[in-house]
């Protein structure tokens, strides 16, 4: 049983052509820097741009399922558990590293660097 398909670019332009476009908002290049980090090293500009919207979609669902979690912890702050809560429930694998006792992790702009930022 898989979960339902996302809204693809060209269906979501047909039915609204005024409406903004669904699920784009994660750049292509983001899913080849997180392909690379599994070991995934010639993943070519079309087909990163091409899996964006699923990688979103997926992302989306997980982290509404945390919201859903917290909520009924009755907290107002989303924690690790609640995250992992979320990837548990779609059989993906925890976060480690993470614990959310450790309080918030400071990141500090890199001079001369707007994009980049360090611990």
């Amino acid at each position: 049983h898989f979960p339902p398909q996302p809204p693809t670019m060209d269906s979501a332009s047909k039915e609204n052509a005024d409406a903004p476009p669904l699920l784009d908002h994660l750049p292509g290049e983001s899913v080849r820097v997180i392909a690379q980090m599994v070991g995934i090293e010639n993943l070519s500009d079309d087909v990163a741009r091409a899996l964006a919207p699923d990688v979103e979609y997926r992302l989306r669902e997980v982290i509404q399922d945390a919201v859903k979690f917290m909520r009924h912890s009755k907290r107002t702050e989303l924690s690790t558990e609640d995250v992992n809560s979320s990837l548990k429930l779609r059989n993906v694998e925890a976060l480690y590293g993470f614990p959310s006792n450790a309080g918030p992790i400071e990141f500090k702009e890199v001079p001369g660097h707007p994009e980049l930022f360090i611990q």
